[in-house]
């Protein structure tokens, strides 16, 4: 065996990173990773090699870098699995066998194939969590860098209102049909949950004469439609409903549905 060095950066914005923390980028306050673990484990057998965690991280922190030295590995090469995780907290793996995430005994199969059920509209204590999975190949005698991007384990919806009118304006009974807020997969998965049948309630929307109202929001799980069932939303100004996302067919994890009427 041979020892070789290997550095992590995790990360939980993608995109051109000078627009991070700029107007129009920054995660709101839930949103944020406030704390993170990284779990190294051998692909083959599961050993775990490190359980590495931080926590209190500062707001607009989006990113970690670790480096794990001193890797013991086959001369041959070998392959690590990396789980990455953010918020743990605000996540309930008890029903999956789960008691704890610290230490070298974690139950990595039953991690790995978590399933999640918790409400993130209902239930406040708490950030919303991202996580992700990566097997990665590594050489001996080599230093290797590579980077990790989390995901939000939910999707989300945002409206907003520009108000054209001259008098304040009133919109109401703000709803997503047919989204899933049942159960979603811990870590990315390619496999889409099949469709919900749920409704995701928005807040009333109040705007002033010639005025953009401040964004409400909601979160759901990911979710496909058929083309004879596709997503809704409908809200109700005065006396008038309306109906949109008629060509909506699919809302992944991680993803923002923005709405301005």
């Amino acid at each position: 065996q041979k020892e070789t060095t290997l550095t992590l950066t995790v990360s939980t914005r993608a995109g051109d990173p000078t627009q991070n923390n700029q107007a129009g980028h920054n995660l709101e306050t839930n949103e944020e990773m406030k704390t993170l673990r990284v779990i190294v484990a051998r692909h083959e057998g599961n050993e775990i090699i490190y359980n590495w965690y931080e926590d209190n991280i500062a707001d607009n922190d989006f990113q970690r870098t670790i480096n794990f030295s001193e890797l013991t590995i086959e001369t041959t090469g070998e392959t690590f699995d990396f789980y990455a995780i953010a918020n743990e907290a605000s996540l309930d793996l008890s029903q999956a066998g789960i008691a704890s995430l610290e230490g070298k005994d974690v139950n990595l199969p039953a991690l790995k194939s978590c399933i999640i059920n918790r409400d993130y509209n209902v239930w406040t204590a708490g950030n919303i969590p991202q996580t992700a999975f990566e097997s990665v190949s590594v050489v001996p005698g080599t230093s290797d860098d590579f980077t990790m991007q989390l995901e939000f384990v939910v999707a989300k919806v945002e409206f907003i209102v520009v108000n054209a009118t001259q008098s304040s304006q009133n919109i109401s009974n703000i709803v997503l049909s047919n989204a899933s807020t049942q159960s979603t997969s811990l870590f990315p998965s390619d496999n889409v949950l099949s469709a919900g049948s749920e409704d995701v309630n928005l807040d009333n929307v109040s705007v002033q004469a010639g005025a953009t109202s401040n964004p409400v929001s909601a979160y759901f799980y990911e979710s496909r439609r058929d083309e004879a069932s596709l997503y809704g939303f409908t809200a109700w100004w005065g006396r008038r409903q309306s109906v949109d996302l008629s060509d909506v067919a699919e809302l992944p994890r991680e993803k923002k549905l923005r709405i301005m009427v």
